[in-house]
């Protein structure tokens, strides 16, 4: 299947290329339902994306890859469902935890397989909650992303990185996890029949044309993408 390639400054030794720099690597607060019927996807309101180690030349590609990616997963999971979509990069699993709740409000979560995914669910269910209250329950209803600012989001992102601080989190959901049935899915099985990855990177309008040839690239020349986004090997 078609491989997402984010990585972190590394040696340019040949291997697979790989998220780094921490087992969380992305989050939103998303709106997937607008007054607007003419915005016909998903709005990240408030998006952060780890490519602290990243180098510069590919930041601004590695958050339009994860946008589109969390975007469509949010799209195709259904109001009042969790779901866990998998996608491989080049052999390492990575985990796009969706919540959408049937108030037009969905939060998201990539993370390392590792990540427990009690501590993940609960992460986005505290965020969604936050950022409730922090809108007074009204989403703006913006078309572009990043439209509402949520501190939140960054902070905890970075403050959790490690899963085992997570317990500090207050008013943290106990056994969400347990209580509500998480849907399983591939990034594969969410498409619509018949399309692939490489499809909605070439069919997006929200994807610079840098992003787009760096993606292109990856497919047949990954030696020169690790050189460009300063991707590791390992």
């Amino acid at each position: 299947g078609s491989k997402v390639s984010c990585a972190a400054t590394g040696s340019g030794t040949k291997g697979a290329l790989r998220l780094r720099g921490g087992a969380l690597h992305a989050a939103s607060l998303t709106r997937w339902q607008h007054a607007d019927m003419s915005i016909t996807e998903p709005v990240h309101m408030s998006l952060v994306v780890n490519t602290t180690t990243v180098s510069w030349v590919g930041r601004s590609s590695v958050k339009e890859m994860l946008s589109l990616i969390m975007r469509t997963c949010v799209a195709k999971t259904k109001p009042g469902n969790f779901a866990r979509i998998e996608h491989e990069l080049n052999g390492r699993k990575v985990y796009f935890y969706v919540i959408s709740r049937t108030n037009g409000l969905a939060g998201t979560l990539v993370a390392d397989q590792a990540y427990p995914q009690r501590v993940a669910v609960n992460l986005i269910e505290q965020l969604m909650d936050d950022f409730t209250k922090q809108c007074d329950g009204v989403w703006p209803q913006s078309r572009s992303d990043d439209c509402s600012p949520f501190p939140k989001l960054e902070q905890y992102m970075a403050e959790y990185q490690d899963s085992s601080k997570a317990d500090k989190i207050e008013a943290l959901k106990k056994d969400v996890e347990e209580s509500k049935k998480i849907l399983e899915q591939s990034v594969e099985m969410i498409l619509d029949r018949g399309q692939k990855l490489e499809d909605l990177v070439k069919n997006s309008n929200r994807l610079s044309m840098q992003t787009k040839m760096m993606y292109k690239s990856v497919q047949k020349k990954p030696g020169w993408v690790e050189e460009c986004l300063g991707c590791s090997t390992e």
